[in-house]
C-alpha cells in the first residue's frame, strides 16, 4: 500500500500539486511514526514546494550536515538526503550521510551503496573510504564474488584517481597517509595474479611516490621496486603498458644493461618506436657503436618503417647530427607515402630543408604524394609557393579521372596551399573577393574529388564565414558524421548557431540535437555503469581512462556551447526554456561535483586546418569559431540572469557565479571574449539583474559598425539584437512606459530594416565577385577552373533572410 502511495507522492511533486502531496505524506507519517524515510520525504516535498523559502540551515544542514547529529539507515532516505544536498551543491554533505550511516549501522550493502554513489559523484576520497569499508565486510559466497583482495585494489585505484583529478583538495596529512596505505594494502596481497594487478601496483608506485618525490627533488626506491616486480614477467607477459613501465624505470635508475636487455626482449615481439628509442639510448650507454646498433635494429625488426626512422634517432643519439645515408634509407621506402612529412618533421631541427629537397630529387617520383611531400618541405615565398602548387596540380590532375569516386586524392594539398596563400596575403584580413576566390578554387576541385574530406571542411568553414549556413550544411551532410565525431566536426557549424541560423525545424538542428542527446545525455550515465562493471570484472587498467573520459565529457566545451546555443535559440523562437535552464543548472552542478571547478575540456578538433588555424589566435576567416571558455561562462550567466529576471527573483548561486567570473571593470573581458553586439546584450541583462536597469536608457541604443553588417557578423548582429529586444519586450520588470515604447520602437525598426540589411550584403557579394584580381583570374585559368557564381552565395543569404525576417 505504501509503495503505491509513495509513487503517487512523487507524481504529485512532479505536477506541483503539493496540497494532495502533503496530505498523503502526513498519513504515512502517522502510519509509520518511526520511519526516517517519511521524515526525509516530507523535507523533500517541502523543498520542492518552495526552494526559496526552505531553510537549508535549520531544516537540513544542522540535522544531517557535516556537524549534524541525526543518523539515517534507510537506503531510500539516504538517497533522498543525497539528492537534497546535491540540489544545494553540497557535494561533501551528500556523501557524508553515508559515512555517518556506516559508522552507526555498518554493513556490506550500505558500504556498496556508498561506493556506488561516490563513483557517480566523482568523489574519489569517499570512493577510497568506502572501498576500505567493503574490504572489512566482504565475504565470498555471501555478499559478493569479490574479496578483500579486490577491494584493496579498488582502494588503490580510488587513491590514484584522487591524486590525479582532485589532489588540491587533500590536506598535508592526507597527501602522506593515502599513498602509504594504498601501497601497504597492495604489498599485502602479493603475489599478483595478472597484468591488471601489476599495472595498478606500478601506477601506485609511480603516481603516489615517484612523481610526488620528483616534485620535491627526493630520491625514491620505488623505481627499483617497479623494475624488480615486472622483470620476472618479461619473458611471458605480452602487455605493452606493463612492459613500458620497466623501460621507463630502468632508465630512471640508470641500469642501462638491464634497459638494453629489456628493450631488446620487447622488440623481439613488438615493433614499438618508444621502446626502440630506449633501446638506442641504452646501446650508447653500454658502449655499442652507432653502426652496430643500426644492424641490431634491422636484425630485430627488419627494414620496417620504425627501423628506418630509427636510423635518424641513432644518428641524433650517437653524433648529434643526421647522416645523409640514414635519411636516404628512410626516404627510399617512404618518400611517396603520406607518413613521410610527419616522420621527418619530428627531426626537423637536425635536418636542413635544402638537403631534404635534394635527397627527394634523387628519388623517382612514383606518384603525386612524392610531389606533395616536396611541397610540404619547401620553404618558399608566396609567389613561389603558388606557382609550385599550380604546377603540382597540373602535373597530376589526370589521376583524378582514374581514381575511384569514393577515394580522395592528396592533390587537395596543392589547392589548400593556394587557399592559404589567398587568405593570408600581405598579412592583412582577407577581403570578400579573397574569400570568394578561395571558394572558387575549393568548389571547382570538389567536383573532381567529391569525397575529399580536407577541402570539404575548408568549404564548410568559408561558407560559415560568409554567413551561408545552408551551403555549409549541404557539404557537412555529405560527410555522414557519426556520433563519436560530434565534438570534432559539429562545432564548425553549430558555433553561434542561435545567432547565425535560428531555424529550429531545420534537418540539421533536429539531427544535431539527436546526436547530442546520444553522446552526452545517454552516454554519460552508461559510462558510470561501465566504470562499475570494470571494477567488478577486474579490468583495472581501463578505469583511470574511463574516469578521465567521463570528466572530459562532463566538462566538454562543445557540450556547454551547444547547451547555451539551444537555450538561446529557444528564447529567440518563443519556446519554453524552463526545462533547458534546469538541465543547464544540473550540468553546472555536475561539472563542479565531478571536476571540482567550472572549467572546460576542449574536445573540438583544431588540427583539421593544419598550421593555418591556431585555437588561441584564429585567423580572420575563422573568427566565428572564437567561442572561448570565458565566452561560455558569460553566456551561461546571461541565460541564468534572464531566467531569474523572468521569475522576479535573485539567486545566491548565480550571484556567487557572477562574483567569481565577472570583474567590476568588465569591458575588457567582454571585448576579448564576445562580439560587440553580444557584449551589448550581456550588459543590458547584467544591468537589469544587478542594478534594476538603472542604465538601461543609456545602454539600449546601439549603432553597428560597418564590419558588423557583412559576412557572418551581419546575422550575429541582427539576431542577437532581435533576441535581446524581444526578451526585453516580454519582461514584466520593465514598467517605465517610455522605456517600453522605446524597446517596441527599436524592435519594429530592426524588423523593418531586415530586408535592406541582407540585400545590401548580397549586393556587396555581387560587386566583390566581379573584381577578382588579375592574379586570381590567372590562377583560375591556369587550373582550368571557373569563377564561383555569386548567386550561389546570395541564394544562401536569402535563405537566412527568410528564416529571420518573421522572428
Amino acid at each position: 500500500m505504501s509503495d503505491r502511495t509513495e509513487k503517487e507522492i512523487f507524481e504529485l511533486i512532479e505536477k506541483s500539486n503539493f496540497k494532495q502531496c502533503n496530505v498523503k505524506i502526513a498519513l504515512l507519517r502517522k502510519q509509520f511514526p518511526n520511519s526516517s524515510y517519511y521524515v526525509i520525504l516530507e523535507l523533500f516535498a517541502k523543498f520542492k514546494q518552495s526552494p526559496k523559502k526552505f531553510n537549508y540551515e535549520t531544516e537540513l544542514n544542522s540535522k544531517y550536515g557535516l556537524q549534524g547529529k541525526e543518523y539515517v539507515n534507510d537506503r531510500k532516505a539516504l538517497n533522498l538526503l543525497h539528492t537534497l544536498f546535491i540540489e544545494y551543491s553540497k557535494f561533501e554533505e551528500a556523501l557524508n550521510v553515508y559515512e555517518k550511516a556506516m559508522f552507526k549501522y555498518p554493513s556490506f550493502q550500505l558500504a556498496m551503496e556508498w561506493f556506488d554513489k561516490s563513483i557517480s559523484d566523482g568523489h574519489y576520497k569517499y570512493m577510497a573510504k568506502a572501498s576500505l569499508q567493503l574490504s572489512k565486510y566482504a565475504v565470498v559466497g555471501k555478499n559478493s564474488t569479490l574479496d578483500k583482495r579486490n577491494y584493496s585494489i579498488w582502494y588503490a585505484i580510488s587513491v590514484l584517481a584522487l591524486f590525479r583529478f582532485k589532489r588540491d583538495t587533500l590536506t598535508a596529512t592526507e597527501l602522506k597517509l593515502f599513498p602509504m596505505l594504498a601501497f601497504k594494502n597492495l604489498e599485502e596481497i602479493k603475489p599478483f595474479h595478472n597484468s591488471e594487478e601489476y599495472i595498478i601496483y606500478c601506477s601506485v608506485c609511480e603516481a603516489l611516490f615517484i612523481d610526488l618525490c620528483n616534485e620535491n627533488n627526493e630520491n625514491n626506491e620505488k623505481a627499483r621496486l617497479i623494475v624488480n616486480e615486472i622483470l620476472p614477467t618479461l619473458s611471458s607477459e605480452v602487455n605493452l603498458n606493463l612492459k613500458k613501465f620497466i623501460i621507463k624505470y630502468c632508465a630512471k635508475i640508470e641500469d642501462y644493461e638491464l634497459l638494453y636487455k629489456s628493450s631488446k626482449k620487447i622488440l623481439e615481439s613488438i615493433d614499438d618506436y618508444s621502446v626502440l628509442k630506449s633501446f638506442i639510448k641504452a646501446s650508447k650507454h653500454i658502449g655499442k657503436s652507432n653502426e652496430e646498433t643500426k644492424k641490431l635494429i634491422i636484425d630485430l625488426l627488419g627494414p620496417s618503417r620504425n627501423a628506418r626512422l630509427a636510423y635518424l634517432e641513432c644518428d641524433v643519439t650517437f653524433t648529434g647530427k643526421i647522416d645523409r645515408d640514414s635519411v636516404m634509407f628512410y626516404l627510399e621506402k617512404f618518400h611517396h607515402k603520406q607518413c613521410c612529412v610527419v616522420d621527418l618533421n619530428a627531426y626537423k631541427e637536425y635536418l636542413e630543408v635544402e638537403s631534404v629537397l635534394n635527397y627527394m630529387s634523387e628519388l623517382e617520383p612514383k606518384n603525386d604524394i612524392h610531389d606533395v611531400n616536396t611541397l610540404h618541405f619547401s620553404n618558399l615565398t608566396s609567389n613561389e609557393s603558388s606557382e609550385k602548387a599550380i604546377n603540382l596540380y597540373n602535373s597530376h590532375k589526370h589521376t583524378l579521372n582514374k581514381k575511384m569516386k569514393t577515394d580522395y586524392s592528396i592533390l587537395s594539398t596543392s589547392i589548400i596551399k593556394l587557399v592559404e596563400e589567398s587568405l593570408s596575403s600581405n598579412g592583412k584580413n582577407p577581403s570578400l573577393n579573397d574569400v570568394l576566390f578561395s571558394l572558387s578554387l575549393l568548389e571547382n576541385y570538389q567536383t573532381k574529388d567529391p569525397h575529399n574530406f580536407d577541402t570539404k571542411t575548408w568549404i564548410i568553414a568559408l561558407y560559415m564565414h560568409l554567413g551561408c549556413v545552408s551551403q555549409a550544411y549541404s557539404h557537412f551532410a555529405d560527410l555522414k558524421i557519426k556520433n563519436v565525431q560530434s565534438d570534432i566536426m559539429h562545432h564548425l557549424i553549430y558555433t553561434r548557431m542561435s545567432s547565425l541560423f535560428p531555424h529550429k525545424s531545420h534537418p540539421y538542428i533536429q539531427h544535431f540535437l539527436t546526436e547530442k542527446e546520444n553522446l552526452y545525455e545517454k552516454s554519460l550515465p552508461r559510462l558510470t555503469n561501465f566504470i562499475k562493471i570494470s571494477f567488478e570484472r577486474e579490468a583495472y587498467s581501463k578505469i583511470m581512462g574511463m574516469l578521465d573520459f567521463r570528466n572530459r565529457l562532463v566538462s566538454s566545451s562543445f557540450k556547454w556551447l551547444s547547451d547555451i546555443e539551444e537555450t538561446q535559440l529557444a528564447r529567440l523562437t518563443n519556446n519554453k526554456r524552463g526545462t533547458l535552464i534546469q538541465k543547464n543548472l544540473e550540468s553546472w552542478r555536475k561539472i563542479n561535483m565531478i571536476n571540482g571547478a567550472f572549467n572546460f575540456s576542449d574536445n573540438r578538433d583544431w588540427s583539421r586546418f593544419g598550421e593555418f588555424v591556431k585555437k588561441d589566435n584564429l585567423p580572420y576567416t575563422f573568427q566565428y569559431l572564437k567561442f572561448t571558455d570565458m565566452s561560455m561562462k558569460v553566456n551561461f550567466i546571461k541565460e541564468l540572469m534572464i531566467y531569474y529576471l523572468s521569475l522576479g527573483e535573485s539567486n545566491s548561486t548565480l550571484d556567487n557565479l557572477i562574483q567569481e567570473t565577472i570583474p567590476s571593470d568588465k569591458l575588457v573581458l567582454l571585448k576579448e571574449h564576445l562580439t560587440p553586439i553580444e557584449a551589448w546584450s550581456f550588459n543590458i541583462f547584467y544591468d537589469l539583474y544587478k542594478n534594476e536597469g538603472s542604465s538601461l536608457n543609456d545602454t539600449l541604443e546601439y549603432i553597428p559598425s560597418k564590419e558588423e553588417l557583412s559576412t557572418w557578423r551581419l546575422s550575429n548582429y541582427y539576431i542577437t539584437k532581435l533576441a535581446t529586444l524581444k526578451t526585453l519586450d516580454n519582461m514584466q520588470q520593465i514598467s517605465d512606459k517610455k522605456l517600453k515604447e522605446s524597446i517596441k520602437k527599436q524592435l519594429q525598426e530592426l524588423r523593418e530594416n531586415c530586408d535592406d540589411l541582407y540585400k545590401s550584403y548580397s549586393s556587396e557579394i555581387i560587386s566583390s565577385s566581379s573584381v577578382l584580381s588579375s592574379t586570381q583570374k590567372k590562377i583560375l585559368n591556369s587550373l582550368d577552373y571557373k569563377e564561383l557564381k555569386p548567386e550561389l552565395i546570395t541564394d544562401g543569404i536569402l535563405k537566412i533572410q527568410k528564416a529571420v525576417r518573421d522572428l
